[in-house]
């Protein structure tokens, strides 16, 4: 009976240990692949000019690919643009990042 429970108990070790690393490989695919396209990299950035009627969320909806997070787009904005609220003036230029 003891070789079966020692056996059963390197089974589970073996199994967590691989799902760990099967989610610490996924993790850092995530997170290598958004590099440049939030930021976090050597990123481009296009210059906007503020139309009337432009919100900081129609601006970062337009440059948004339809497979990213706008909410994240928004915040980068607010961040590189130094931005206190997502009151825009009409005017304004911002610097928006080019997201693929």
């Amino acid at each position: 009976m003891k070789a079966k429970a020692k056996r059963k108990s390197f089974n589970n070790v073996t199994l967590g240990l691989t799902i760990i690393l099967i989610l610490t490989f996924f993790m850092l695919i995530n997170t290598f692949g958004n590099l440049n396209a939030y930021g976090d990299g050597e990123q481009e950035f296009i210059t906007v000019q503020v139309k009337a009627g432009d919100s900081l969320w129609s601006i970062a909806d337009a440059y948004t690919p339809d497979h990213r997070d706008l909410r994240e787009t928004m915040s980068i904005i607010r961040r590189y643009n130094h931005l206190n609220s997502d009151n825009l003036m009409v005017g304004d230029q911002l610097e928006v990042p080019k997201i693929y």
